[in-house]
């Protein structure tokens, strides 16, 4: 893939096994980790699938494939997985631990504590929405902080109680967006959010 990059061609199985011969890597004391599968073309995976099983099967090679199942549409990854995986292991996150790991590295404690406090109902939410995903949630814990103070700031005259209503009203909506949003819908569905 770099080489194209570069426009130096196409690059076959053999040339990748010619690079690492000529750099003399024993590629039996690493482990190599192959991350966000699902984003690779069919194409290209199936033959990084192929050159993968030669690295295990003859190199004795330690692989680790990082992806999201769910968005391998190909049938042919499932019939090589089986040849090539072992093990599976299925990570899925606590969202309402990672909220309270995302409010400790904030530095506006004021905000910091509402997430805290709000942790149990932003992962009900995202649970409902049927969202794990980390960098959704930390798209939606960054961006909800600037909309946080904006409320904060505007409505402050008014009773304590009347903030919190409207600034748990915003975070739903935001979270509904950053949701459908890191789904890759379109804007006409987005715009039905409202």
């Amino acid at each position: 893939m770099v080489a194209n990059f570069f426009s130096v061609g196409d690059v076959k199985r053999q040339d990748v096994a010619d690079l690492f011969s000529e750099l003399s890597i024993d590629l039996s004391r690493y482990v190599l980790c192959f991350d966000d599968l699902e984003r690779i073309k069919p194409s290209i995976l199936l033959e990084l699938l192929g050159y993968i099983n030669t690295l295990i099967e003859q190199d004795n090679v330690k692989v680790v494939f990082i992806c999201n199942e769910d968005e391998l549409k190909d049938p042919d990854y499932h019939k090589y997985k089986e040849k090539v995986v072992r093990f599976t292991h299925t990570i899925k996150a606590d969202i309402e631990k990672m909220v309270i790991e995302f409010a400790d590295k904030h530095k506006n404690t004021t905000y910091s504590e509402y997430l805290k406090k709000y942790s149990p109902y932003i992962a009900s939410v995202y649970a409902k929405g049927e969202c794990n995903n980390l960098r959704t949630l930390k798209f939606n814990v960054d961006i909800f902080e600037r909309v946080f103070d904006i409320v904060r700031t505007t409505i402050r005259p008014y009773e304590e109680r009347h903030v919190t209503e409207i600034a748990t009203y915003m975070l739903l909506l935001s979270m509904l967006y950053s949701i459908e949003y890191r789904r890759d819908n379109d804007e006409r569905k987005l715009r039905s959010l409202s």
